[in-house]
């Protein structure tokens, strides 16, 4: 899941293999800390329009989770509603999706901010979230409500985009939209795709972890060696290019030479021509008794 937000000199041989051999390098490290790292939510402070990108593999579907809390709160209600959306990922069910409620109770402190907060400031945010494709209608539309989690399951089946698809990844949009434009929020969301297996810290410890499995590589393993087949015809291209210009330049540097012998050779002809011409002229007008 690739998310992210919206707002030459020639080589020579050796250069070139070691370019693709620390490519291939750099994706290995990749995948290998895919499989071990443990996803967290990510926080988006949203005070004017804000918008996200992320990709869906073909084959795949994704789920989503957003919750919206005051930009005011402190440190330690931001951590419990982060962790809450860590466990209500980690509570997936392989049919239904994620959980539409959060799992765990706040504590008497945060819940009793939570509920001033809400009879001062209403429970409507002033935020609206809108994901659509690009150049394409608004797949969802919804308004935040202060504190409660946002679930959506199965976003590309439940629009049935896959028949749409054109290429190997589906490219959609999270905007974060303000109507009120008094207020600032924190929006903590997270994106998953189905085929991602949950690292489960507990079961790590008795050594029954879940890890990337090698099925849920194939797109990546797929556009990896496409872009390694696609750089290697355009380090092709560059060596045909460079030797053909070598061999201009050969061409060019002999015909300037044979130009410049040739410009030698004329200005000798000329040089004897005259020469001969004024000799004979000279003795001509000698028997002549001219001079």
């Amino acid at each position: 899941l690739i998310i992210s937000t919206i707002d030459n000199s020639t080589m020579t041989m050796p250069q070139q293999h070691g370019s693709a051999w620390h490519i291939q390098l750099f994706f290995a490290i990749l995948l290998s800390c895919i499989s071990v790292c443990t996803s967290y939510p990510m926080i988006a402070e949203v005070e004017e329009t804000k918008c996200f990108r992320f990709n869906v593999p073909e084959d795949d579907d994704a789920h989503m989770v957003f919750v919206a809390i005051p930009f005011e709160m402190k440190d330690n209600g931001e951590e419990w509603f982060v962790e809450q959306l860590n466990q209500l990922i980690k509570g997936r069910d392989e049919d239904e999706g994620l959980p539409t409620e959060f799992l765990g109770k706040p504590d008497d402190e945060l819940q009793s901010y939570m509920t001033e907060f809400v009879e001062e400031n209403e429970e409507e945010t002033g935020f609206t979230i809108k994901i659509q494709k690009p150049r394409r209608p608004i797949l969802k539309q919804h308004d935040f409500e202060w504190f409660k989690p946002l679930v959506l399951n199965y976003v590309v089946e439940s629009h049935g985009l896959h028949e749409m698809e054109d290429g190997m990844l589906g490219g959609y949009s999270v905007c974060f939209e303000p109507y009120d434009a008094d207020r600032t929020a924190h929006i903590i969301f997270d994106v998953i795709l189905d085929s991602d297996d949950m690292f489960d810290e507990d079961s790590a410890d008795e050594g029954d972890s879940k890890v990337l499995k090698k099925e849920h590589l194939t797109p990546l393993e797929s556009n990896l060696a496409k872009s390694i087949t696609s750089s290697h015809k355009v380090l092709n291209e560059m060596r045909y290019m460079e030797n053909r210009e070598a061999r201009m330049r050969r061409t060019a540097d002999g015909i300037n030479s044979r130009i410049r012998y040739f410009s030698y050779l004329s200005i000798a002809v000329l040089l004897g021509v005259t020469y001969v011409q004024v000799s004979y002229l000279k003795q001509y007008f000698k028997k002549k008794k001219i001079i």
